[in-house]
C-alpha cells in the first residue's frame, strides 16, 4: 500500500484523489515505522513489532536511516509525526496551527528538496525491506 500511494498514477490528474493519497501515505507511514506501541518501545511502528521477535528489525535500519534525515530544524520523522498529530489525530488544517519548523518546511526551498530527498530514500528503503521480505519468507519456505 505504501508503493502504491507514492506513486498512484490517479493523484496526477485528479487533485482530490491527491489529497486522499497523501492523507493515506501519512498515515501508513506513521503506523508502519514510527507510532510506538507502548513507552517501552525504543522503536516504533507496526512493522517494527512484527520484525523484532524474528530478530529481523535490522532489516529497518534503512527506514530508519531515512526518518531520522534531516529536513531544516527537524527530521522526516517528527515533520511526518506532527503533521499527522495536527491534520489527521486532530483536524487542524489551518496552516498557523502547525508548530513553527513545519511552517518553515514549506517556505524553505533547501528544506523542500531535502524533505523530497529523504522521501525518496524512505521509499528506496521501503522496496529494499520487501525484497529482504520476500528473500526472507523464501529462505523459510526452502528449509522447511
Amino acid at each position: 500500500m505504501f508503493l502504491y500511494a507514492c506513486n498512484s498514477p490517479v493523484a496526477v490528474y485528479n487533485p482530490i484523489s491527491g489529497d486522499i493519497n497523501i492523507v493515506a501515505l501519512l498515515h501508513l507511514t506513521i503506523t508502519m515505522f514510527i507510532t510506538k506501541n507502548n513507552s517501552s518501545h525504543k522503536e516504533g511502528g507496526l512493522f517494527f513489532r512484527l520484525l523484532s521477535p524474528m530478530h529481523l528489525e535490522h532489516l529497518l535500519n534503512p527506514v530508519e536511516n531515512a526518518l531520522n534525515r534531516r529536513i531544516g530544524k527537524t527530521t522526516l520523522r517528527e515533520f511526518l509525526r506532527q503533521k499527522r498529530k495536527k491534520l489527521v489525530t486532530y483536524g487542524y488544517l489551518d496552516f498557523e496551527a502547525q508548530l513553527l519548523e513545519l511552517q518553515e518546511v514549506t517556505h524553505s526551498k533547501r528544506a523542500i528538496r531535502q524533505f523530497n530527498q529523504a522521501f525518496e530514500e524512505l521509499e528506496n528503503a521501503v522496496q529494499f525491506l520487501l525484497k529482504q521480505l520476500k528473500k526472507e519468507l523464501h529462505n523459510k519456505t526452502s528449509v522447511t
